[in-house]
Formats: C-alpha cells, sequence, structure tokens
C-alpha cells in the first residue's frame, strides 16, 4: 500500500515568493515537492537548498516558462514520464501590475491572462483525472487574492484574473463535491514578493504598506488551510478584514477608496499640483478681473 510520503506536492511559481516559502513548509511537513518556475538559477539555488535541509524528502525541479501555451500539457507529460504522482496541486504562479490600464503593453497583458487564466484550467485539466482515482483524496489549491473580492483601479487586468480564478476554483469544488478532492482558494492581500512589489506597494502610501504580509506568513496560513482543508484561505488578520470589508460596502465606496490607495503618491502628488496650479490660476483671473473694474471706474 503506498504511503503519503509516495505523492508528491506540486508547486508552481515555487522559486521566490510565496511559492518559496509554501515550498519550505511543505518540505517541513514531510511532502516531497515538483518545484515549477523559470528555468534559472533561483530555482535550482531552492532545490539544492531544499535537499541539503531535508534530505529525507525528494525535491524534484520542472524549468518552464508557464506563459506558453503548452507549458501545462508540458508539465502533465514532464510527470507522467517521471511516474511522480501528485496528491496536491498548487496553482501559485503569477505576476503583479500596478498603474493605469494603457502603462503596460498588450503582449504584458496576454502573459498575465495567460498564466493566471488559461494555465490555470489548463493544468486542472490533465491533471483532474488522474487526482480522482486517488483512493486516499487528493487537493487543489488556487492563490488568488484579496483583490478579487473588489473592482480594483489601477489593477485592472490584474484583479480580473484573479477573479476568474476565485471563481473557477469555487464552482470546480461545487463539481467537485461527490469526489475525495478538496479545492481551496487562496485570498491574501499584499505580500512582499520581490522587491518590485515593494517599490509598488511604497508608492501606494502608508496604508498599502500596513496591509502587507510576508512569504513566510502566508504560506504558514496557505499549509494551515490544507491541512483543515478549507475553501476559503484568508491569510493574516488583514486578509480577514478585507474579505469582511468587501461583503459590507459598495462597489462604489470600493473603488474609490482602492483607487485612491492604488493611485500611487507619484500620481496623487501629480494631481495636487495640478489643483494647486489651477487654484492659482483661477485666483489670478480674479485678480486680473478686479483690476479691470478698478481700472474702468
Amino acid at each position: 500500500m503506498q504511503t503519503l510520503n509516495t505523492f508528491y506536492t506540486l508547486i508552481t511559481g515555487a522559486s521566490e515568493g510565496i511559492g518559496k516559502a509554501l515550498a519550505e513548509v511543505c518540505a517541513k511537513d514531510h511532502r516531497n515537492l515538483i518545484l515549477v518556475a523559470l528555468p534559472n538559477v533561483s530555482l535550482e539555488n531552492t532545490v539544492t537548498e531544499l535537499k541539503q535541509q531535508f534530505p529525507q524528502i525528494k525535491v524534484e525541479p520542472i524549468g518552464l516558462d508557464l506563459t506558453n501555451q503548452d507549458a501545462a500539457q508540458q508539465v502533465y507529460q514532464t510527470c507522467q514520464e517521471n511516474n511522480w504522482q501528485i496528491n496536491t496541486l498548487i496553482h501559485n504562479a503569477g505576476f503583479g501590475s500596478a498603474g493605469e490600464f494603457e502603462k503596460y503593453s498588450m503582449s504584458f497583458y496576454e502573459k498575465m491572462i495567460q498564466l493566471h487564466c488559461t494555465f490555470t484550467v489548463a493544468l486542472t485539466y490533465y491533471f483532474l483525472p488522474d487526482l480522482k482515482k486517488l483512493q486516499q483524496g487528493a487537493q487543489i489549491v488556487h492563490v488568488s487574492s484579496a483583490a478579487a473580492f473588489t473592482d480594483t483601479p489601477y489593477k485592472l487586468v490584474y484583479s480580473t484574473t484573479k477573479k476568474f480564478i476565485l471563481h473557477f476554483a469555487r464552482v470546480l469544488q461545487e463539481e467537485l463535491r461527490k469526489t475525495k478532492i478538496k479545492v481551496s482558494i487562496v485570498c491574501p492581500p499584499g505580500v512582499a514578493t520581490s522587491a518590485a512589489v515593494l517599490e509598488r506597494t511604497e508608492d501606494a502610501g502608508w496604508i498599502a504598506q500596513r496591509l502587507i504580509l510576508t512569504p513566510q506568513q502566508t504560506a504558514q496560513s496557505i499549509l494551515k488551510g490544507i491541512h483543515r482543508k478549507q475553501l476559503l484561505i484568508l491569510p493574516g488578520f488583514v486578509g480577514k478584514l478585507f474579505y469582511v470589508l468587501s461583503l459590507i460596502t459598495t462597489r462604489g465606496f470600493q473603488r474609490r477608496v482602492l483607487g485612491s490607495i492604488f493611485r500611487g503618491k507619484k500620481k496623487r502628488e501629480e494631481e495636487r499640483q495640478l489643483r494647486l496650479k489651477e487654484k492659482e490660476r483661477k485666483a489670478q483671473a480674479k485678480l486680473m478681473a478686479k483690476n479691470n473694474e478698478i481700472h474702468h471706474s
């Protein structure tokens, strides 16, 4: 009979940020790992570190650009060819953006949609028949975002793709209700996954800075939710607060508040300067009008 340790937990986006932190906590949980990420030194270093720290588990890398159209099929085929049997599938790979819609190129958005939406669906599609066959049960974990609960200006395409993940996972769980597969959806607030994220958070101002979590905090919450087989995993107090506020406030209120936060300090300062210039222009116009009245009188 197979034991838990003959199975693998597959994590996408596993070489940095939440994915790397997840790999570390799952290794401590005595899980064999398949780490999927871009084929670079970060992935190699992560695999080497985990093998050294946890020699009792197996750690297998798959280096691949997941924005490629056939990436999901390649991941599945690699697992089949190596007889790696998955019982936990963690969809973590993703990337963010902040700024006005036209700030980014169309190719940037196409890659985001490909990774967050198409790849998520495809990887689930390929692995699902095998997961259904496991007598011990299986789990599928989708990392979405707290942005999925709201209409988020200046994170337009990002938040929309995260909404897709949220709804896809919810409905998938309903379809799998009578099976031994459990689906979990993770909706963290901001997570300090990279220098770029920290820069965007700093630009967003003090509110965003106080909402941010570390990858380690997020990963711990996710693993706890996996053990509890939770449908909705909300890391940290901030994640839970964000969810509650999304339920009790109007969409219009959310858009105004979040728009104000995510415009960024630079944008807000530009708008402030424009308002000051307009106020000065009106004051000068009034003064000129008054001087003209005096001159003609």
